[in-house]
Parts: structure tokens; sequence; C-alpha cells
């Protein structure tokens, strides 16, 4: 029995006034895969991703992810699909200065219409090796814990699609190791689907054949 492909895209295209910055005429990816888009900057790989997002409207193509037509919804629908099935780890990690790590946590819960669980909230944070920054606020942790905080937000509801959105490019290399570790691991656990979107080309090893965007090699 053949499975359907978690992510579809046919003949999508996006432009910002006139100029054409996504042109993908046909992509699919397995469910359970990790997939690499590569590119330099401006050549929509961000584009790209807050497509899967349900975050950006497309200017023409289709979209299927996981059965659910992004492109065919509404502004509404897409929002509650989102919630509900994508983790979002994006370049600017948005975590709540306001909040301590666990309400940022409990908050994602709530906007993706689950009940509040804090068992799972401390799972998630110990399996990311943040365990004892629950009680702490965004601007006392370090960049990496800031980020594996991120990644805990993102996966803390199972999403079916996890995105991550040049998470490596400003990292040394070990470090960069490490959080595509922790993505993978990430993933691997709540059953979702990677999709990595980068210039960063010491990655490129990690995956198998990426999706090459604006000339990448």
């Amino acid at each position: 029995m053949t499975t359907a492909p978690l992510i579809s895209a046919e003949a999508l295209t996006h432009r910002y006034a006139d100029r054409v910055v996504l042109e993908l005429p046909r992509w699919q990816v397995d469910t359970g895969g990790h997939t690499l888009v590569l590119g330099p900057s401006g050549s929509g790989k961000s584009t790209l991703l807050s497509i899967l997002a349900g975050l950006l409207s497309p200017t023409s193509g289709k979209v299927l992810v996981d059965g659910f037509d992004i492109t065919g919804a509404s502004q509404r629908e897409r929002d509650a699909w989102r919630a509900r099935k994508v983790g979002f780890v994006m370049q600017r990690l948005h975590l709540i200065s306001a909040l301590t790590v666990e309400q940022n946590l409990a908050l994602a819960q709530t906007l993706a219409g689950v009940e509040r669980d804090t068992a799972r909230i401390r799972d998630t944070l110990a399996k990311l090796g943040v365990a004892g920054k629950a009680g702490q606020r965004p601007h006392e942790l370090s960049v990496g814990e800031a980020q594996r905080v991120a990644i805990a937000r993102a996966v803390l509801h199972r999403p079916a699609l996890l995105l991550a959105d040049e998470p490596t490019s400003a990292l040394d290399d070990a470090s960069c190791d490490a959080a595509l570790a922790l993505l993978e691991a990430a993933a691997a656990e709540s059953g979702a689907t990677l999709i990595v979107a980068t210039h960063d080309q010491r990655i490129k090893s990690r995956f198998g054949e990426p999706l090459l965007l604006g000339g990448a090699a």
C-alpha cells in the first residue's frame, strides 16, 4: 500500500511586486522524512516555509500538507490548522520576554487547543537538556538554551510538520551539530516530518538530496 506524501506542492510560485522569489514546479516530501531546503539569502527559503506553515498565501499553485489544502483554505482555517499540526522554529525565536520558559510553553499548548500538560512541558524540556530553566525568563538564557526552548515549544504538541528556518547560521561548528541533532531527535520523538531551510553548507551531509533554490549547489 502506497502512503501519500505529507507535503505535495504543484506549480508553486510567489512574487513580491515584479520579482519572482519562489518557483517550484513540483515537490513532495514523505511522511516522517527529513528534508533540507538549501539556497542563498533571498532565494525563497523563508517564503517556502511560511507558505508550508500557512502564514503566507502563494501567488499561484497548490500545496497539500497532511491532506490539508493550505492554498484553498481561509486564513482562519490555516491559523487553526497550524496551531494543531505545525511546529515552527523561526530565525527569531519569538519567546515572550514577560513569561517564564514554562509559561511560554504552556501558552503554546493553549494556542494549539490542547489541555495544559505540565508533565509534558517538563519532560520535553528535560529531553532537550533545559529542565532547570523552566522558571527563568528568555533574557536569562544563553543563545543555545533559548534555541532549545524554542525547539521544545515547536514539538510540544507533537506536530505532523516541524519547520526550522536558518537554525544554524549563527552557530559555530560544534553548536551547529548540536542544534541539528536536537531538531532530529525532537522530530523523531514527536513523529514529525522535518524541513530545515538554510544557506549553511555545513549541514548537507546530514540529509539526503536537498531541494535547491536560487542556484544553490
